[in-house]
C-alpha cells in the first residue's frame, strides 16, 4: 500500500497539468484511459490535485510527488480514471 491521498481536480489544477505534461485535459485524458501516461506523468497529475485539495494542509508539491512510488501504477491509474470520468460526465462529453 502507499499513501492515501485526497483529489481534487481544481481549474488551476488542471491548468497546471496540462502546462507541465505539455499537452490537453482532452489529450491526457485520453492517454490515461488507454494506459499510456508514464509513473511521472501519473505523478504529476496527482500532485496537482492533491496539493489542490491539500491547500490548508502541509503537503507540497514535491513531498507528494516523492511518496508516489509507493503506490502501485495500477491503483493510481484506476483513481485518475474514475476522476476524469466524473469530470467528463460533469462536462456532458460522450464518447
Amino acid at each position: 500500500g502507499g499513501v492515501c491521498y485526497l483529489l481534487r481536480p481544481t481549474f488551476e489544477a488542471i491548468r497546471r497539468i496540462e502546462q507541465q505534461l505539455n499537452m490537453g485535459f482532452f489529450l491526457f485524458a485520453q492517454k490515461l484511459f488507454e494506459g499510456a501516461l508514464t509513473h511521472e506523468q501519473l505523478a504529476v497529475i496527482v500532485s496537482h490535485c492533491a496539493y489542490a485539495a491539500s491547500a490548508c494542509s502541509s503537503a507540497s508539491e514535491s513531498f507528494i510527488r516523492e511518496s508516489m512510488p509507493e503506490t502501485p501504477p495500477e491503483e493510481v491509474q484506476f483513481a485518475l480514471k474514475r476522476m476524469i470520468a466524473q469530470i467528463m460526465e460533469t462536462l456532458n462529453v460522450r464518447d
